[in-house]
């Protein structure tokens, strides 16, 4: 791997920042799954755990999967 652009160092500023545009980047029929990913899902878990653990449902799982390929 040719690694000449990587930088050896980066600021947590520059790293939120850069982090910031994620979600501008991301193509629109792709928008769907992340929402899922990030806000749908973490909340379901966390709902969960407060039920006593937390596990996903073979649909959810599915989908996760969808987003991560």
């Amino acid at each position: 791997m040719n690694t000449t652009h990587l930088p050896k160092n980066i600021t947590p500023q520059t790293f939120d920042r850069l982090l910031s545009r994620y979600p501008s980047c991301v193509p629109e029929k792709l928008a769907e799954l992340e929402r899922e990913r990030f806000d749908d899902m973490p909340a379901v878990l966390e709902q969960r755990k407060r039920d006593g653990g937390a596990w996903l449902k073979k649909g959810e799982l599915v989908r996760l999967v969808e987003w991560k390929l």
